[in-house]
């Protein structure tokens, strides 16, 4: 009888595609409880004794529309049984040596391991924590990580650790870019935080986050959303307007401690200090 490794290589590929690319790019690692087995009665009794092996990591192929604290995760058991779509396993490269051969190395090149916060946060273990339990082989394979960077500046503690963590994955891995998210509420909270007669805390940060990025191998994209603008009279516009320039001066301000390459809309605007977009 034929098997899988009779087909033709181009369609292997494509089926190892399939397999191991999230739609969209993006993948989470999220803490769940292992899916159901086919094993005896005896044995599952005997793992659920097992405290290591009530729950693990799973890969999540839609972070953005199940985000760790969705309501579908309190039970683990329904969502892996019902929404299989959105999950994947790398049990296939691990079939035999040809098939891990061919496929060495696919799934870490095309995703982007996504967090929605630095730290804990529902079923995400945060960063640190995530990579810790992933091993130092699994974790050094990761090459592209996507921070959602928190609305509160509260929220970035052990945000440096990171950093330094992911350095020691560019020097001794395949860790090669990390981008990081900030939307409007973001933004706004750092504003908030330098007005509120704290501005040195706000300082403070900016010169952490420099230092934590010095030196660093890897590519740094920092992408921010416009400022969202409303509608009123003329006075409150201009208002506006001088809030506005404000929002975009912290944006530079966050790229000139971070570096790299920095994203306003989906439109490239600094490169390593150099403003390459006109208003």
């Amino acid at each position: 009888m034929p098997s899988f490794l009779d087909l033709p290589r181009e369609i292997r590929d494509e089926i190892y595609i399939y397999s191991l690319t999230c739609p969209r790019g993006l993948i989470s690692a999220y803490l769940l409880s292992r899916p159901p087995t086919l094993n005896s009665k005896r044995r599952v009794k005997a793992s659920k004794r097992k405290k290591s092996n009530k729950q693990h990591l799973h890969l999540i192929t839609s972070p953005l529309s199940l985000p760790p604290n969705d309501p579908i995760f309190d039970k683990p058991d329904t969502f892996l049984s019902q929404s299989k779509n959105d999950y994947i396993t790398l049990s296939l490269p691990s079939t035999c040596r040809q098939i891990y051969n061919e496929t060495q190395g696919m799934f870490w090149r095309r995703n982007t391991f996504y967090f929605a916060a630095i730290n804990e946060s529902g079923r995400s273990l945060g960063i640190s924590r995530t990579l810790k339990v992933m091993g130092q082989v699994a974790s050094r394979m990761i090459q592209n990580l996507t921070i959602h960077m928190p609305n509160h500046s509260i929220e970035y503690v052990g945000f440096g650790k990171v950093i330094k963590t992911l350095g020691s994955r560019a020097r001794l891995g395949h860790f090669r870019k990390l981008e990081m998210v900030w939307n409007a509420a973001a933004i706004v909270d750092l504003m908030n935080m330098s007005s509120l007669n704290t501005p040195q805390d706000f300082e403070g940060s900016l010169d952490e986050m420099s230092e934590a990025f010095d030196g660093v191998r890897f590519e740094r994209v920092v992408r921010i959303s416009t400022y969202p603008r409303s509608t009123g009279d003329i006075q409150n516009e201009r208002d506006e307007e001088n809030v506005e320039s404000i929002y975009k001066l912290f944006g530079e301000w966050i790229h000139y401690a971070v570096g790299g390459t920095l994203i306003c809309d989906g439109k490239v605007e600094w490169i390593n200090g150099v403003h390459l977009r006109l208003d």
